[in-house]
């Protein structure tokens, strides 16, 4: 048996409550996720926690996959999740977070973390200040990303645009 490389907490969201641009905090409740939806459309990653021996090999590699067997048979149609950029003080001169998410999104730039989510499958949406807050490497932003299930149609009033999964 291997040892633990880390955990993953997340929720249940029904979108109709929600924006595209809401920090971790909105999502969360507070931190205490009493907005839990069972039948909430969306996931969304709270936290991701990794051991230091897996966080230097990269943490996103120890990001959930969306269509993971676990989370097939919910019905999910999405997932929601707040990435780091530790690569966005590198850049800090010349791009500010949101050209950061845009360059990353378009290959001219790589970041550790959010380039190895968008190879993974999820898309970048937009970028958010203050949804990691103790992170000097991202400067306190995060790219919020999504993963869209093309098995599970896209609910009405969601905040979702068309059939394609993406925020409107």
């Amino acid at each position: 048996m291997g040892a633990v490389a880390g955990c993953h907490l997340g929720l249940l969201l029904d979108l109709q409550h929600f924006h595209v641009d809401d920090s971790g905090e909105t999502l969360t409740a507070g931190g205490t996720f009493s907005d839990h939806e069972p039948k909430g459309h969306t996931r969304s990653g709270a936290d991701l926690m990794a051991t230091r021996t897996t966080s230097t090999t990269g943490s996103a590699a120890c990001s959930p996959t969306p269509c993971a067997p676990p989370c097939s048979p919910s019905g999910s149609g999405a997932w929601w999740a707040g990435s780091c950029m530790p690569g966005c003080r590198l850049h800090a001169d010349r791009l500010d977070p949101k050209a950061y998410v845009r360059e990353v999104v378009a290959g001219h730039v790589e970041d550790p973390v959010l380039t190895a989510h968008l190879h993974g499958g999820w898309q970048a949406a937009i970028a958010i200040l203050g949804d990691l807050p103790h992170d000097g490497e991202s400067r306190g932003w995060a790219a919020v990303i999504q993963w869209c299930n093309p098995a599970v149609a896209v609910p009405p009033g969601t905040g979702w645009g068309g059939s394609s999964g993406r925020p409107a």
